[in-house]
């Protein structure tokens, strides 16, 4: 998926007619960051998911169109609707300042995030991009696993980093069934990451509406494909009527 990534700021002067649009925001410095913080679990803590989370639905509340979201480790993915990106360089900056913003106000603790936009020519891309994602979110899960597991268990800092670079996913896994981890066991938010999508909700006596429904337990492999490609054709619909429709 790499060829499709436009770039940062500075490399994303103009976004051609017709595709789909990604930006992803990564964490700059989340490791050091998290690290400092003794009273977070590791190596994945549920506090921590749930502000990015929280991060990943204020920006697709802060008034730009994005269809779908997606977080994973320190990562947010948002889906845009087609034709909705006049300027990428502002728009990245925008939406890293907005996540920086929200994620420092409920971390309390200095945190920043950059962009980078994705030009996804069909809905078929649109699926490949969010499954290579998920698959990131598993090989990484596996990796942090391994590393702190075997921390646990004594080994220095160096060795440990050492033998989980060292691993593929296959002898990761041998590695934490071997240290008894039951990797099937695993949360699938921590192997699978976590999706945030649009649902509508009929009020009675008002409007049509709609939230956000978060999903913890993402599918995978095909399941998973079907669901972003209603994703995608969301996307690519006709924008709702905003006097029919608000975001909440």
């Amino acid at each position: 998926m790499r060829p499709y990534e436009a770039g940062r700021c500075g490399e994303a002067a103009v976004v051609s007619a017709g595709v789909f649009v990604v930006v992803r925001l990564d964490g700059r410095g989340f490791t050091g960051l998290m690290r400092a913080r003794h009273e977070f679990d590791r190596p994945f803590d549920v506090r921590v998911r749930d502000i990015m989370i929280a991060t990943a639905d204020h920006l697709m509340n802060c008034g730009v169109e994005v269809a779908y979201g997606y977080t994973q480790s320190d990562e947010i993915s948002l889906l845009l609707r087609p034709g909705v990106v006049s300027s990428p360089c502002r728009l990245l900056a925008r939406l890293a300042g907005e996540a920086s913003a929200k994620f420092t106000l409920l971390l309390g603790a200095l945190a920043s995030f950059d962009a980078r936009v994705s030009e996804l020519p069909d809905s078929e891309r649109v699926v490949d991009y969010f499954r290579w994602r998920q698959a990131d979110a598993g090989r990484h899960a596996l990796a942090e696993h391994c590393l702190w597991t075997l921390r646990q268990r004594g080994v220095g800092a160096a060795e440990a980093a050492s033998r989980v670079q060292a691993a593929g996913p296959a002898e990761q896994r041998a590695l934490l069934r071997a240290l008894e981890v039951e990797v099937d066991a695993l949360p699938g938010w921590q192997t699978r990451g976590v999706g945030l999508c649009w649902e509508r909700t009929s009020v009675p006596l008002a409007a049509l509406r709609r939230r956000i429904r978060v999903l913890l337990e993402l599918p995978e492999g095909d399941e998973y494909a079907e669901l972003l490609r209603a994703q995608a054709r969301q996307a690519a619909a006709p924008e709702p009527d905003p006097g029919a429709i608000t975001a909440g």
